[in-house]
């Protein structure tokens, strides 16, 4: 997202976050321990945060992710998108 965001010149915002495994393709893998990274990311003011709808999954009932913005993706093209990079 970093490069997508250079090339472009549109910024991340400060509040987002990405989390996740970039496979060669494309596709966002999930990582280990995704509620306890959520939990540390509120004390920094983050407010929303991309994760791959697997993680999503796991923990969509938990408190952890209560006042955060959690969107779960497929592939990187559609945080590139959000963004508002096409």
């Amino acid at each position: 997202m970093a490069i997508a965001s250079s090339m472009s010149g549109i910024a991340i915002q400060r509040t987002t976050a990405y989390i996740g495994e970039l496979g060669l393709s494309g596709e966002v893998r999930p990582v280990r321990f995704i509620e306890r990274r959520i939990k540390e990311m509120k004390k920094f003011s983050l407010k929303e945060v991309y994760i791959s709808k697997r993680a999503l999954k796991e923990i969509q009932n938990s408190k952890t992710i209560e006042g955060i913005k959690v969107i779960g993706i497929e592939h990187i093209s559609e945080a590139v998108k959000r963004l508002g990079i096409t």
